[in-house]
């Protein structure tokens, strides 16, 4: 009885948290460009020496976020810079 009710616990738990996740639309994937551009600014101001890396790779996410490209991949992208920015 208590591994049925763990497995529907468990359950329960991941379908509300894939009903967290939000679509990557253009519009989405703006506000995120926006804030990983706001972090990145303020790394940069503090270790010049990432700028090169940095801007390489927000230029790569933004040129296929521009190009109407795999927004999913854009999303995932800019979520992954963030982590890093974070560190």
């Amino acid at each position: 009885m208590a591994l049925k009710i763990g497995a529907m616990l468990i359950a329960a738990a991941a379908l509300l948290s894939a009903c967290g996740e939000e679509a990557c639309t253009t519009e989405v994937a703006q506000k995120k460009m926006a804030d990983v551009t706001a972090k990145a600014t303020a790394v940069m101001t503090a270790s010049p020496d990432k700028a090169a890396a940095l801007t390489a790779k927000m230029t790569e996410l933004g040129t296929k976020m521009s190009a109407g490209g795999d927004m999913a991949a854009v999303c995932k992208g800019l979520d992954e810079m963030m982590v890093e920015l974070s560190k």
